[in-house]
């Protein structure tokens, strides 16, 4: 696909040596479109340095890899998601970890295609809204668009789910309640001291 673009621009738009891609995406030019344009004529000079520069192998292989890319940024939103809902310094059975994560599921695909924000007051209302940020890994300023506010009024739609189920079903006979799930040997067994007594306590022993 990337040698095509030689065989549009010199007004030729199907082709049968590819593998893959034998002819242009675009619709059927009319007669007046193709005369409108500034073709690039076979055999010229400008046509050969353009094949020189599409057809150089270290571009092709470079190319290769750059059609295989995909950014991770949405999956690193996504798992951001998961520790709101599913913090690992807490301990949750199997059929909590399920539900917590359908509903961490639900706020990503709900929000995930949120448009860009812009100014609702000033002198600038109706422009993109950015935010000026410094990368560590890039080590200078640069602008990152803000999206718009999530919404949340799919959790209506899901709790009157809920309620409609819950009433459907035959209320059961009183069961014993189950134990508590047992903390992970990870997970703090003791609640958290105040900040100041445990400094405290960590001076006297010195």
């Amino acid at each position: 696909m990337e040698t095509s673009v030689v065989n549009h621009i010199s007004n030729k738009h199907s082709w049968r040596h590819a593998k893959h891609f034998k002819k242009c995406a675009h619709h059927k030019l009319s007669r007046r479109e193709k005369k409108e344009k500034p073709w690039l004529k076979p055999g010229t000079a400008a046509l050969v340095a353009l094949e020189d520069i599409v057809f150089n192998i270290k571009l092709l292989r470079d190319l290769k890899l750059v059609t295989e890319f995909h950014h991770t940024g949405n999956l690193e939103v996504y798992h951001s998601i998961m520790l709101k809902y599913c913090p690992k310094r807490q301990h949750f059975n199997h059929e909590g970890m399920v539900a917590r994560t359908q509903l961490a599921a639900l706020d990503n695909n709900h929000n995930c295609s949120r448009k860009q924000a812009v100014v609702k007051k000033g002198s600038n209302v109706g422009s993109l809204r950015y935010n000026l940020v410094f990368p560590k890994m890039r080590k200078t300023w640069v602008v990152k668009p803000i999206k718009e506010a999530k919404q949340f009024d799919y959790i209506t739609t899901l709790m009157e789910n809920i309620l409609r189920y819950k009433k459907s079903k035959k209320p059961k006979k009183s069961q014993k309640a189950k134990k508590s799930a047992k903390h992970a040997k990870n997970i703090a067994t003791k609640e958290k001291p105040d900040k100041e007594t445990a400094i405290k306590a960590h001076i006297s022993r010195f």
